[in-house]
């Protein structure tokens, strides 16, 4: 999927955001307001909110990537909160049914695995390194 389709585009395609999922005013609002940028002039923060929302997931997890490989530990409001979110909010059979996006997956947590780099990396506190680390044990565990 190229990065510059936008959000509009795709569930207009795809007519996979099922209303439910934008049900408040606020959610929906929100999403109206990023719904015509392209998918990588996306904010971190709201990435992390559309994986959460589970909305595109498929077409998210990408660019999720892309940005995970510039910057292993990338958060909107903590480090580490991409990958914490791709870890933790996306259900275990995405990766059964997205081999590519699977195999993607399984080539990052190689390169982290090889780099140490949630070990080397300066955190600002404990609880971010282990809960990252956990994100990490628990992606390296659903992708074997």
């Amino acid at each position: 999927m190229h990065r510059t389709y936008t959000l509009y585009d795709l569930q207009h395609d795809s007519s996979t955001v099922p209303s439910s999922l934008l049900s408040t005013d606020y959610v929906e609002f929100w999403f109206k307001s990023i719904e015509h940028q392209q998918i990588c002039h996306l904010s971190t923060h709201d990435l992390c909110r559309l994986i959460q929302l589970q909305v595109l997931t498929e077409f998210l997890l990408p660019e999720s990537l892309h940005r995970l490989y510039k910057n292993p530990v990338i958060g909107a409001t903590y480090d580490g909160q991409l990958l914490q979110t791709v870890a933790l909010d996306i259900p275990i059979n995405f990766w059964i049914e997205n081999p590519e996006i699977h195999n993607s997956m399984k080539e990052f947590l190689v390169m982290m695995r090889t780099f140490r780099i949630a070990e080397t990396f300066i955190w600002k506190n404990d609880v971010e390194k282990k809960d990252y680390l956990y994100a990490l044990e628990f992606l390296n565990r659903i992708t074997t």
